[in-house]
């Protein structure tokens, strides 16, 4: 898995359950790829962490 900034990881989490945007939306919006976009999702979910809605 390629390593990005925290902040990044945060932004990530953020548009994907607050502004509910696609990975690609995202991979654009943070200029990383849509593959790491989807490994971070995937892995936040593999531990059920609480996401606020």
């Amino acid at each position: 898995m390629e390593k990005i900034s925290m902040l990044k990881i945060k932004e990530v989490f953020r548009l994907k359950y607050e502004a509910k945007l696609s990975a690609r939306k995202i991979s654009r919006a943070l200029n990383i790829s849509h593959t790491v976009v989807n490994q971070y999702v995937n892995a936040l979910s593999l531990y059920h962490f609480p996401m606020k809605s």
